[in-house]
């Protein structure tokens, strides 16, 4: 990238973050823990999904 587009790029980041108050960083930081919070809830219901299925074709084979 050329010096022109690294500062403008740098100054929109300052400007972004100078600007937010501790209630706009403690909602964001919220909103992570709730997305971060459902993709692992997701993953681990599945992955119980996929023993409950193996425990049924098991019981289905005796």
């Amino acid at each position: 990238m050329d010096r022109l587009t690294t500062t403008a790029y740098g100054s929109s980041f300052v400007a972004l973050f100078g600007g937010m108050t501790t209630n706009d960083v403690a909602m964001i930081g919220g909103l992570m823990v709730g997305v971060a919070t459902f993709a692992v809830n997701c993953y681990f219901k599945r992955e119980h999904l996929k023993i409950a299925r193996r425990e049924a074709q098991k019981r289905e084979l005796d």
